[in-house]
């Protein structure tokens, strides 16, 4: 989610003449973390509160798994796994269809 976030946010919300600059890219990839870019978007309307709530689940899920070494090592509940996986390609797709309907 956080390069579909990038995106979202380099499109939808950056002036043309700024998005393909070197300090676009790094502001948005380097300085925001992926928290703050969700919040981004919902501040500036590209995105509602459902949305920004799903998003936040995946990011957490995503950050329990990667950080939490004892998670890490030992998942137990590949169904889960796969529900939460499928969960963010439907998250990527509701993204994109908030920031093109605008």
């Amino acid at each position: 989610m956080g390069v579909s976030s990038v995106i979202a946010l380099r499109e939808g919300i950056i002036a043309s003449e700024h998005r393909q600059s070197k300090e676009t890219n790094e502001f948005l990839e380097e300085r925001l973390t992926q928290g703050s870019r969700e919040e981004l978007l919902f501040r500036t309307g590209a995105i509602d509160s459902g949305l920004k709530g799903e998003m936040k689940q995946a990011r957490e899920f995503r950050n329990e798994i990667i950080h939490n070494s004892s998670k890490r090592k030992v998942i137990e509940d590949t169904e889960n796994i796969e529900d939460q996986v499928n969960r963010g390609h439907r998250i990527v797709d509701k993204l994109w269809e908030q920031i093109t309907e605008q």
